[in-house]
């Protein structure tokens, strides 16, 4: 753990968050997704404030950041489940991608159909017609 920097400030200040009782596993997996005090306040703040130490972990390594969530919320994407986030990020499901189905006449796709459209890649082939 000390070569990821698992360090006692690093634990008082997931305590200090409301984590404890953190296995060495779990403590290594929220350093990785550098996961602090301050995202799990302001997820709690955005409305995530019962996420899994898993689902923490997952929003830090794959970039759900409380940015990103909050970009969403500007399209119109308000209370998304944590997994659809996850999943979002893992399929490149960006604010940008968003914006850029929306400027070819698809506005308001739900999530399941903005991963399914870029997981199967038929966004390509839409963006190319629409050039």
């Amino acid at each position: 753990m000390a070569i990821l920097q698992v360090t006692p400030g690093f634990v008082r200040d997931l305590r200090s968050a409301g984590l404890t009782s953190l296995s060495p596993r779990q403590l290594t997996d929220l350093k990785i997704g550098r996961i602090t005090a301050e995202k799990v306040d302001a997820y709690k703040k955005l409305g995530y404030s019962s996420l899994t130490l898993h689902e923490l972990g997952d929003f830090g390594i794959q970039g759900v950041t409380p940015k990103f969530i909050e970009e969403l919320r500007t399209l119109g994407y308000k209370d998304i489940p944590a997994r659809q986030l996850i999943e979002m990020r893992i399929f490149g499901v960006t604010p940008d991608y968003i914006r850029r189905i929306g400027a070819l006449g698809y506005s308001n796709v739900p999530v399941e159909k903005l991963i399914k459209l870029k997981m199967s890649g038929a966004d390509e082939v839409l963006l190319r017609v629409k050039q």
